[in-house]
């Protein structure tokens, strides 16, 4: 009610401003005239002449007109601004009147949306229904049959509080206070709430936010809980633990699906909850993506591994995690001018499905190893024991660790079980420095810590090192799945990285993993001797220790507590006996654990059974769970993907195939640099070929971060008639450069070299796409990484969507982009109008005359180095659409079809190159300044690499700073992965430059 009032009132100050005041000063024009009339001359006779009265008259109705001016143009600029889907001009001197009209143009906006808003937010009003356990990851479920036997659980009473319904969100270049409002609580009118909820927060810089139009990146946007989209309740865990030698983990059981198998080598299926991330689905902390409503009632795509969705997520995270860290080492190796290492296309699916499950899961992996670890630096300051960590229950929300015996934490940890005090959660969005510091360098406390499954508790983790000795029986295709799933999440997961891995008859793929931990053994030689003989020296060291776990945390004897598992294929292995007996009669003290995949009778300790419908149980430990699993051919593939990101030489960057058509594509390569066959070595002595680099070599390796491979591959000769053609080729460059820069333009553009974001052009209609703005802005990215079209079946397979959804999608997008106005047809035509459509001979959804950041950047890379000496201002004018990294701030779940082309990483490096190519040409020009801002714009694009680091220590030198070049030299030196593992080897070029430049040496000098 409140809402709609004030609605009306500011639609009335609005009609007050713009109808009435001119109205009554027309009214009252003759009231109160000069007598010498509205001339010129008659009011100079009135300032001269004594006053009768009327010149006040006068100047108040002069000073209502100007005021009436302002304020109709603060308004009319508000509401254009809106209207267009802009960000409203700020004019120097009318901040008042401009913060009046926004003020006015909001309500009066609010008063049409709040019929629209309250039905909205009505089903958030309803209890949210449970979610069903998860199928397990390589059982084919049928969808209407999880939705008949979704268990009914009762829910806590004790429901969270509003302030911790409340979440924020950080605001990244080109975010609108609207638009985050629209990804967080699925309408962009709810902006108001966002504004209110934050004007009280004090941001990062000190500041606070009072002008809704006005937020800077790196600010905290609070989002209140009374806008934030509706959150899939999860069910909690039972609050009581035995207190016995094996504790149990007791959680709710969900009802036992019926799924049908698959072998080893088969393709499954995958589940109908396999686009979950966790046990049920839930909410981002961004916001549920934009695709989630626009893949509803669509099928799993094609390409997803089953093994690592839905339940298996968690181990996506893990290998996405691990992934990226050895990319990261990859492009910190790599050369100028070469791209890291692609892996196999036929892995592609490998990696699609990583960055659809992985991404978001990675997070909560990372949260899992990190709380963990905080913990113990808090109990280890204290002086108090480590105690033995059972298992450990993880929902996107809650992390719950279970403890052998009693324990006391304090703040921000919850007891569960007050009387055995041996159950304990936190919030996983509290603050963490809280539960203790992060010593990301200390040894893992409990390094066995693997997931079996979920249920109604999320995902559950057990500690196989506090067991000893796991047996699986029942269905032996399952538990050969579980075992391989066991021994990749101990090869990937950041708490196990010093755990070592023998795989006796089973599990040879998992090798490629890790050759460094992971052995495989094909029968049984000393593998058993060699562990028994470990496990007695453990035991032994332990003597007069408080525990493994505080002895390895406080590296008691000054020596690693090595972790060891065995994955046993064969239970009568010999010597297998003496090695369970001595587990089962030293427990927690040898560091050993084995898991016996096949065991009819049972070596002792805990007895897991998989049964034919995909479920695990445990009964001693109170588990029934949805189980983890995955075959042969999965555990290959994702070997094989992890095993490519040890590839540190890089590759050539890719060139495609040249189109029939000419054009500047067919000149250039994936990162924009002329082709290989086009240049010319630069010795050679063709008197009218130039390069851009055209001194010797000599200058540059005296004075820039390069070696003679370096130039050579960046700078080659280019001869006269290949810069002839690639001027000609392109002659629209200069007109498409200079729309790009236009306040406006009637072409669309496409922004990928930084946050993903598309600006319609005059034509377009950017209310149609203003409810799901992140999947549309998607949509068009992806078909401007394909020129030469997408079939309705390319672009289902890229997004998981059926051909009709595509159809209906695309329709939206093309009302959305509008009509070109030169050509009068739509920037997106039908596909079977589309010119590739008729090349082809088969529909095609193509883009025509739209922008691309991504495309003029390369264009202006291409003319830059064929123009030689000339070329400085193209590659500068290219740096200049770089705003972040490439396709940056792209939500979870989205952008799999990267994975297809590489292209983010491509640019990536055709941003570093460039930008290096400019610092080298500014420093051998005595232009330091220009040099030190493309370096620092490559550090910020690609923080990993080492080329502009090493560029920005060559300007600090000279500039005669060594002491800085020294620091910065150092970082090259020892920078790390994140791993916890040593800093890598240097890379032979930056090793070469270091050595050659002596920054670190000089820098000891000059302190």
């Amino acid at each position: 009610m409140m809402t709609r009032l004030r609605g009306l009132l500011a639609l009335l100050g609005l009609a007050t401003i713009l109808v009435g005041l001119p109205s009554l000063l027309i009214a009252v024009n003759h009231i109160g005239a000069p007598r010498f009339g509205w001339t010129w001359n008659g009011l100079l006779q009135a300032l001269t002449s004594p006053d009768d009265g009327t010149l006040l008259f006068t100047v108040l109705k002069l000073a209502g007109w100007i005021a009436w001016a302002i304020l109709t143009l603060a308004v009319a600029l508000e509401l254009i601004s809106r209207a267009r889907n802009l960000p409203v001009p700020q004019i120097r001197g009318l901040r008042l009147p401009q913060s009046m009209a926004r003020g006015l143009v909001a309500a009066a906006a609010a008063l049409f949306v709040a019929a629209g808003t309250m039905t909205a937010a009505a089903p958030s009003l309803a209890q949210p229904q449970p979610v069903p356990a998860a199928a397990p990851a390589h059982v084919s479920v049928p969808s209407d049959h999880a939705a008949r036997h979704a268990p009914v659980k009762s829910q806590r009473a004790d429901k969270p509080s509003q302030s911790k319904q409340q979440r924020t969100w950080t605001v990244k270049r080109g975010d609108t206070l609207s638009e985050i409002a629209l990804e967080t609580t699925g309408r962009a009118a709810n902006y108001p709430k966002l504004f209110r909820a934050s004007k009280s927060t004090t941001q990062p810089d000190g500041r606070h936010l009072s002008d809704a139009d006005l937020i800077y990146p790196g600010w905290k946007i609070t989002i209140p809980s009374t806008a934030s989209k509706p959150v899939t309740s999860r069910h909690e865990p039972n609050q009581r633990s035995t207190k016995t030698s094996t504790p149990k983990l007791p959680g709710p059981k969900a009802d036992t699906p019926t799924a049908s198998t698959h072998r080893p080598g088969e393709t499954a299926t995958p589940s109908a909850t396999a686009g979950t991330s966790g046990p049920s689905a839930t909410t981002s902390s961004q916001g549920a993506d934009d695709t989630t409503a626009a893949t509803a009632a669509d099928q799993s795509p094609a390409w997803l591994l089953s093994g690592l969705a839905g339940a298996g997520a968690l181990l996506a995270g893990g290998l996405w995690i691990t992934l990226r860290r050895r990319r990261a080492v990859q492009f910190r190796t790599r050369r100028p001018g070469r791209t890291i290492a692609t892996p196999d296309p036929a892995l592609a699916p490998v990696e699609k499905t990583l960055h659809q499950q992985g991404a978001p899961t990675g997070e909560i992996v990372v949260s899992i190893d990190a709380i963990l670890r905080r913990l113990v630096a808090t109990l280890k300051a204290a002086a108090d024991p480590i105690p033995a960590l059972v298992g450990v229950d993880v929902t996107e929300h809650h992390l719950t660790a279970r403890f052998a015996h009693s324990v006391q934490l304090g703040e921000p940890w919850t007891c569960l079980d007050s009387e055995d005090a041996q159950v304990w959660r936190v919030d996983r969005d509290a603050d963490l420095d809280l539960v203790g510091p992060l010593e990301s360098d200390s040894p893992p406390p409990w390094p066995q810590l693997v997931c079996l499954g979920t249920d109604g508790s999320g995902w559950r983790l057990i500690n196989l090192e506090a067991f000893g000795i796991i047996s699986f029986t029942g269905n032996s295709t399952y538990a050969a799945d579980l075992a391989r799933y066991l021994g990749t999440e101990l090869a990937v997961s950041p708490w196990a990285r010093d755990v070592e891995i023998d795989c006796l008859e089973v599990c040879p793929e998992l090798v490629a993993l890790d050759p460094g931990r992971i052995r495989h053994h094909p029968a049984s030689t000393d593998i058993i001797p060699n562990q028994v003989a470990a496990a007695i020296h453990i035991n032994e060291r332990l003597e007069g220790q408080q525990s493994l776990e505080t002895a390895r945390v406080t590296f008691a004897g000054d020596e690693l507590w090595a972790s060891r598992i065995l994955i046993c294929g064969n239970a009568q292995a010999d010597d297998l006996d003496v090695l369970t007996e001595l587990i089962a009669d030293q427990p927690r003290r040898t560091a050993t654990a084995v898991v016996i995949v096949d065991d009819p009778h049972g070596h002792g300790g805990i007895t897991m059974r998989l049964t034919d419908d995909g479920r695990l149980l445990a009964p001693q430990l109170g588990l029934d769970l949805v189980v983890n699993g995955l075959t042969e051919d999965e555990a290959r593939g994702c070997a094989a993907l992890i095993a490519a990101g040890r590839a540190e030489e890089g590759e050539p960057m890719p060139e495609p195939a040249i189109a029939a058509e000419p054009s500047w594509a067919s000149m250039a390569n994936a990162a924009g640099a002329l082709r290989s066959g086009l240049t010319l070595p630069r010795s050679s002595a063709q008197p009218d070929a130039s390069s851009v680099l055209p001194e010797p070599d000599d200058t540059y390796l005296a004075r820039t971060a390069n070696t003679e491979l370096d130039l050579e591959e960046l700078a080659p000769l280019v001869p006269a008639h290949v810069r002839a053609r690639v001027e000609a080729i392109d002659p629209t460059l200069d007109d498409d450069l200079e729309q790009w820069r236009r306040q406006s333009s009637a072409r669309p553009r496409v922004q990928v070299l930084g946050p993903i974001k598309v600006r319609v052009g005059s034509g377009g209609d950017p209310a149609r796409a203003a409810a799901r703005m992140g999947y549309y802005t998607e949509l068009v990215a992806f078909l401007c990484t394909r020129p030469e079209g997408a079939t309705t079946a390319e672009v289902a397979d890229a997004f998981g969507l059926s051909d009709a959804r595509v159809r209906r999608d695309m329709s939206v997008v093309r009302s959305w982009l509008g009509i070109d106005p030169d050509s009068g047809h739509p920037f997106l035509p039908d596909a079977m109008k589309a010119p590739q459509a008729a090349q082809r001979g088969v529909g095609l959804y193509a883009l025509q005359d739209v922008l691309f950041d991504a495309d003029l950047f390369r264009r202006l890379r291409l003319r830059g180095e064929a123009r030689g000496r000339h070329g400085l201002q193209d590659l500068c004018n290219a740096l200049e659409l770089v705003t972040g990294p490439p396709f940056d701030a792209m939500r979870s779940r989205v952008g799999v079809w990267l994975s297809e082309t590489h292209l983010d990483q491509h640019l990536q490096c055709a941003i570093v190159d460039v930008a290096h190519i400019v610092s080298t040409i500014a420093l051998g020009a005595d232009e330091p300044d220009l040099a030190r801002y493309a370096a620092e714009l490559a550090s910020r694009v690609a923080p990993n690499e080492a080329t502009p680091q090493l560029d920005l220590a060559a300007v600090l030198a000279f500039a005669g700073q060594a002491g800085a070049a020294a620091i910065v030299a150092r970082r090259v030196a020892t920078w790390r992965d994140d791993s916890g593992e040593p800093p890598p080897d240097l890379s032979r070029r930056a090793e070469q430059i270091l050595r050659t430049h002596k920054w670190l040496a000089e820098g000891g000098k000059a302190s």
